[in-house]
């Protein structure tokens, strides 16, 4: 948690820095709500609003949006918005609400005999049982005790055998009011990487392959309130080793932990075995049932193979494939030493003609379309100025030369005006026929405009064979 004087200056921040934002309360704690993120501000057209939220309760800040996923402690944020160190005194509890806890105080017994056994059938031994100090409850059944610092700050409890659909009861349950932590983290040790289990009896099953710096999540994957009640120990660990279940919500809980807990120091689990025999395949479903039908031995394997989390937008310059320049397909611009300048319009890439208005640049992209449609491509254009009669007139004139112009009588300008006759316009327009295509600016599209032309030429592509694309 963090004081009211904290809490002030993370509001004297954000009205200096994060420009319209809303506060919210819920409860899991107040938050600061800006209209853009200030890190990613909403994505490249600005669009994502409402993704970023700074915690008033204790001072860490997340963006939600998939591409940008930034988060960590106000501080971080400070630093590199403003450049200025600031520190905000953190207790040893970082948990997002106000709440108080309480602690379990119900006896607890030594396993019996039929919990034992229960184990055993999943390839758990006794010595492991002890080790984690698993208990029994007055009615028999399992109890997993939660300890941090030596407390026991919270239990799960379940029957010591599978529950049948017909007994309509919980599967697992807790007391009422306790800290949910992870499990077994008093085991663990910092220099070693952390492996984390969706269950118990998963993180049960590592240690039962020689993996000891593993805990378990305390409430499945629907639930990761874990993660900023542990905070301050989970930030202490180099690698953290995500072993969720392999269907859909255990593999999106990873997902969400991994960049909750920062994707840079997260490897997750990710190829399950086919259980033998299956047609079609069917694959485990936990590490339990791994160690169940494969052993000790595949676990290890299974986490020696964790991967690691591609990391969007940094690219590893060893990753990237080489390129042949010179066999990149290129469309002459109609101009021998412009050509020999910039090599071309390549495909791909983008060519800028800048200049003062009315200095030429519209006829000099005339002429470079007209020499891609005499090589052979076909092309597609948008104007912001032109109407398409204009456009067309305009073209025209650079495509019929000065010996097919003439000249007709404008009136109100008082002179005679360059004319292409009905005649030769008929044969520029019938060469130009199914090889140039105009946007029509008088259509409504529902999207931008920008992203309407680029859905345009995208249909050019893949109807037409467009190959070269000027935007004027």
């Amino acid at each position: 948690m963090i004081s009211e004087e904290n809490r002030q200056k993370i509001i004297d921040f954000a009205d200096q820095y994060l420009g319209e934002y809303t506060v919210k309360q819920s409860a899991s704690g107040d938050k600061i709500i800006p209209k853009l993120c200030p890190l990613c501000h909403g994505g490249s057209s600005g669009k994502d609003k409402n993704t970023f939220a700074i915690f008033l309760d204790n001072g860490f800040f997340v963006c939600k949006r998939g591409s940008c996923g930034r988060h960590g402690r106000f501080e971080e944020l400070v630093k590199e918005l403003s450049g200025e160190d600031v520190k905000l005194v953190r207790s040893s509890c970082t948990n997002k609400s106000e709440k108080q806890y309480v602690l379990p105080s119900s006896p607890v017994f030594d396993p019996t005999e039929e919990i034992y056994q229960y184990f055993e059938k999943r390839k758990i031994s006794r010595a492991t049982v002890d080790a984690l100090k698993i208990g029994s409850d007055m009615e028999g059944n399992i109890v997993f005790r939660f300890f941090r610092d030596s407390e026991e700050t919270f239990r799960k409890y379940r029957p010591p055998r599978k529950i049948q659909p017909s007994e309509k009861r919980q599967k697992e349950w807790q007391d009422s009011g306790t800290q949910p932590i992870l499990w077994n983290l008093d085991n663990c040790v910092f220099s070693q990487p952390l492996t984390v289990t969706e269950g118990m009896i998963d993180a049960m099953s590592l240690y039962e392959a020689g993996i000891t710096n593993v805990v378990s999540v305390p409430s499945g994957c629907s639930n990761d309130q874990w993660i900023s009640n542990c905070w301050n120990w989970l930030d202490k660990f180099k690698t953290i080793i995500l072993f969720g279940d392999s269907d859909l919500p255990g593999r999106q809980a990873t997902e969400n932990w991994a960049k909750k807990l920062g994707e840079y120091r997260c490897l997750i689990v990710r190829d399950y075995p086919q259980i033998p025999g299956t047609s079609p395949p069917q694959y485990c479903k936990d590490a339990n049932e791994i160690l169940y039908r494969f052993g000790e031995s595949m676990i290890l394997e299974m986490v020696d193979s964790a991967e690691d989390i591609k990391m969007r937008g940094l690219i590893d310059v060893g990753d990237i494939v080489p390129y042949d320049p010179t066999t990149i397909p290129r469309i002459s611009s109609g101009i021998p030493t412009l050509d020999r300048c910039i090599g071309g319009f390549m495909e791909g890439g983008v060519t800028i003609l800048s200049g003062v208005s009315g200095g030429g640049k519209s006829t000099l992209s005339n002429q470079f379309i007209l020499s891609a449609i005499e090589s052979g491509h076909c092309v597609c254009a948008y104007s912001g100025e032109l109407t398409k009669e204009k456009f067309l007139n305009w073209l025209s004139m650079s495509a019929c030369g000065s010996e097919y112009m003439g000249l007709k009588y404008d009136k109100f300008l008082q002179k005679n005006v360059p004319f292409v006759s009905p005649e030769v316009q008929h044969r520029i327009q019938s060469w130009l026929k199914s090889k140039l295509f105009l946007y029509d600016n008088k259509e409504v599209f529902t999207k931008s405009q920008a992203d309407s032309i680029l859905d345009m030429f995208t249909l050019a592509v893949r109807r037409n064979n467009c190959s070269l694309f000027v935007v004027d």
